[in-house]
């Protein structure tokens, strides 16, 4: 009888060790929970209320400033929040760098900065440039594919001519916002209907081959 009580005495006894364990287990898993809650709130609330992350951008002109960005938010759209900021002149751009390396604009900017810090400089634009860029919408007729300093190059043009050559539609062509002056070559001959003529555009020539109704225009 002695043996089997020594048994049953062991029994219970491992019994009430493993229920105290389980209990110190639940207690310090309460415990992590906690802390992790109380981290995830800190993260949260660190670049302020609503805000996911907070970029420090930093100008070669010595300008500083902080930028509210999520994870959609791509190069682009702080290039354009920057260009607001500093109230940028229509004929520059900007070019943005994060550890040593120029930014694609069309990416997540969290994808490729590295600790949260973004520099940029602001570049004029060339006449070169400006041409090449109205060049590349007049290509693909879109402006979803251009990049943002090609539409900053077009808007930076207020005089264009176009070479004798030159007869696509620009329906689907961004014309400069700020263009003045328009001069169409001698074989273009394509209908303006729908084409988004620029409110401060003051002067429009036509080729001698040009035969689309003007109603409208004038």
């Amino acid at each position: 009888m002695g043996a089997g009580a020594s048994a049953a005495l062991d029994e219970s006894t491992m019994q009430q060790f493993i229920s105290e364990d389980l209990e110190r287990a639940e207690e310090v898993l309460a415990t992590a929970q906690r802390l992790v809650a109380q981290e995830k709130r800190a993260r949260s609330h660190a670049d302020g209320p609503g805000v996911v992350n907070s970029l420090h951008i930093q100008g070669l002109d010595g300008s500083t400033f902080q930028l509210p960005v999520d994870d959609a938010t791509t190069v682009a759209d702080v290039s354009k929040q920057i260009a607001e900021m500093i109230e940028m002149k229509p004929s520059s751009t900007l070019v943005l760098t994060s550890g040593g390396s120029v930014l694609n604009e069309s990416l997540p900017v969290l994808e490729q900065v590295e600790s949260r810090e973004v520099s940029f400089v602001v570049k004029q634009i060339s006449p070169y440039q400006a041409v090449r860029s109205f060049q590349r919408a007049v290509n693909e007729a879109s402006t979803t594919s251009l990049s943002a300093a090609d539409l900053s190059a077009i808007d930076a043009v207020s005089s264009l001519a176009t070479d004798d050559s030159f007869n696509a539609s620009l329906e689907d062509i961004p014309l400069p916002s700020r263009l003045k002056k328009l001069t169409l070559g001698s074989d273009f001959n394509k209908s303006l209907k729908g084409v988004r003529l620029p409110m401060g555009l003051e002067t429009m020539t036509f080729g001698v081959h040009f035969d689309p109704s003007l109603h409208g225009y004038t």
